[in-house]
């Protein structure tokens, strides 16, 4: 079986899935003229962070066991095998320019976002918050620090990364003026019609998750990246 997953559609003849969309928010020069720009929600969201004195510190591959804590509770929460830290250790070693946001309740982290920028975009696609602490809304602290960094370094676009149409985190990034495009993955199989790419609500994988959400968290992140 061969996924083959592109912004675009590749011409072969394949069999296409078209569920999946990245949303990407256009940059400003000045942060200040975005944060106007955005709806009087996400503004009053990130201001209560702020009140509940919630702080996002930037770090390096040092942070990585705090925001790796925090990620991998939320992914047993949402029934999904976790990748192992040495992974995103690997990251940080492939990618140099990788940087890490934190959020911090004291000297607690409780949130987090891996940071990878290419050419003149800014990719998100590792972020994660204690569920325990979303009445103080630390991912719209997150996101916010995360694209006022990005406007002041000099970057056109904001990539929050690969949604399901519709669901809860679309709408999360949607809010920010993000701008949905469709992303085209295609499969091919050698032995049968390609199988669909499927959610984890879908028929056993729902079953699946709803055991995996069960574990204790130590047994999880041992079997997670095995899976």
């Amino acid at each position: 079986t061969l996924d083959l997953r592109h912004y675009t559609p590749s011409g072969l003849d394949l069999q296409r899935f078209d569920h999946k969309v990245t949303l990407v928010l256009p940059l400003e020069d000045d942060a200040e003229r975005l944060w106007q720009g955005f709806h009087a929600k996400v503004r009053n969201q990130v201001r209560k962070a702020h009140k509940s004195a919630l702080a996002v510190r930037w770090a390096g591959a040092e942070g990585l066991a705090d925001f790796y804590r925090v990620w991998a509770e939320n992914m047993r929460d949402l029934g999904s095998p976790v990748h192992s830290l040495r992974f995103f250790r690997a990251v940080f070693a492939h990618f140099p320019s990788t940087r890490l946001a934190l959020v911090y309740v004291g000297e607690e982290v409780v949130g987090g976002a891996v940071c990878l920028y290419f050419r003149d975009t800014v990719l998100v696609p590792w972020a994660s918050s204690l569920r325990s602490f979303f009445r103080y809304c630390p991912n719209n602290a997150l996101y916010w620090e995360a694209i006022r960094s990005a406007c002041g370094a000099g970057y056109r676009y904001f990539d929050f990364g690969r949604s399901s149409y519709d669901t809860g985190t679309y709408r999360f990034k949607k809010q920010w003026g993000a701008v949905e495009h469709a992303l085209s993955w295609e499969g091919w199989s050698a032995h049968e019609t390609a199988r669909p790419i499927v959610e984890a609500n879908d028929g056993p994988y729902s079953r699946a998750a709803q055991v995996w959400q069960r574990l204790p968290l130590p047994v999880a992140n041992w079997l997670g990246p095995s899976i």
